[in-house]
């Protein structure tokens, strides 16, 4: 068994946008709303890199969900720059964190953030 890490952040299959998930009352406030059917495709990614699959974890609880797999920090930075092209921030090519986690802090600096 896993647990997920937070801060985190959902990526949606197909869409830059990334949403900022500060801990595991945000995830709630997302499984509480009526228009998150989520897609094969839509993941949960934590500070540690661990990717959940979303479908899976409304059919689980949290604390019993296995990652699908475990990125790298690159992938995150480049996850994270898609999001901030998309949304029309500047400079994108310089975003850098030294970890996922400080990686994650950038979304919460740049989206409307659920807590």
């Amino acid at each position: 068994m896993t647990d997920i890490h937070w801060p985190a952040f959902l990526q949606y299959d197909n869409d830059p946008e990334l949403e900022y998930l500060k801990n595991p009352a945000a995830w709630h406030q997302v499984l509480a709303t009526a228009e998150n059917d989520f897609e094969v495709n839509d993941h949960l990614i934590d500070c540690e890199g661990q990717v959940f699959s979303c479908q899976h974890l409304v059919q689980a609880t949290v604390a019993n969900s296995l990652p699908v797999e475990t990125i790298s920090l690159e992938t995150v930075l480049g996850l994270i720059k898609a999001h901030l092209a998309d949304s029309g921030s500047c400079c994108v090519a310089k975003t850098y964190a030294p970890t996922i986690e400080d990686a994650i802090s950038i979304l919460e600096n740049s989206t409307c953030d659920i807590d």
